[in-house]
């Protein structure tokens, strides 16, 4: 396989990776870190507990709020027809919606205050752009939901080495492929060597056996 076929592998193989649903749970788990600073900043700054107390409260629940629309939008799942799978389903996308909104203010604060309140000089124009990453990232996380569904890997762990077999076997496939591409291609370069060279040796052979013999005799003089 040469340099190409095997960037080419490469691409396709990065692009399975990213489109998977695994590395959505990346991507979300990404934005949840990303919250828990956020939502950190306002419960230290409400909380009425003094010294070690108050930090341990605000991760208590800057970890607890964050991580609430991480775990529903992991479990959303509208697959099931069923009454209560339908129930289950809207009670989860409800909590997914409310986390999302809860979210978006503790941005919404966190960046006011820093670039409103506690600043002698109003940075409106880095604001406008704050108030777009405020309401970005959370969003982000929702438009995850239904599309993940972690259920599937907890009642049936063996999906899990079933997705590493298929990805092993979808590699397999894609080299098999380029190899036979590769094969064929050289078969017909061959194969249009052989015909070239054919063709020449018999207009050689034609040439032989078809000139006419001359005999050239010096003149006497």
């Amino acid at each position: 396989m040469n340099v190409g076929e095997k960037l080419k592998s490469g691409i396709r193989n990065l692009s399975v990776l990213f489109a998977s649903r695994e590395f959505g749970v990346v991507y979300c788990v990404t934005g949840t870190v990303a919250e828990i600073f956020h939502t950190y900043y306002l419960s230290i700054n409400i909380s009425s507990l003094t010294g070690y107390w108050k930090i341990i409260q605000a991760i208590m629940l800057s970890v607890f709020i964050s991580s609430s629309l991480l775990y529903f939008v992991l479990t959303a799942d509208n697959r099931d027809e069923s009454e209560r799978g339908k129930a289950d389903y809207k009670r989860t996308m409800l909590a997914v919606n409310l986390f999302t909104v809860i979210s978006i203010i503790i941005n919404f604060y966190y960046y006011a205050r820093e670039m409103l309140m506690n600043m002698e000089e109003l940075r409106i124009f880095d604001f406008i752009f704050a108030v777009l990453i405020s309401c970005l990232l959370p969003i982000t996380i929702k438009l995850y939901a239904n599309s993940i569904h972690v259920k599937d890997w907890i009642e049936n762990p063996d999906e899990v080495r079933t997705d590493e077999a298929s990805l092993h076997n979808y590699q397999e496939m894609i080299d098999k492929y380029l190899m036979e591409q590769a094969n064929s291609e050289e078969s017909e370069l061959q194969a249009k060597f052989e015909t070239e060279t054919n063709q020449e040796q018999k207009v050689e052979d034609f040439g032989k056996n078809n000139l006419p013999e001359v005999n050239i005799k010096p003149f006497d003089i």
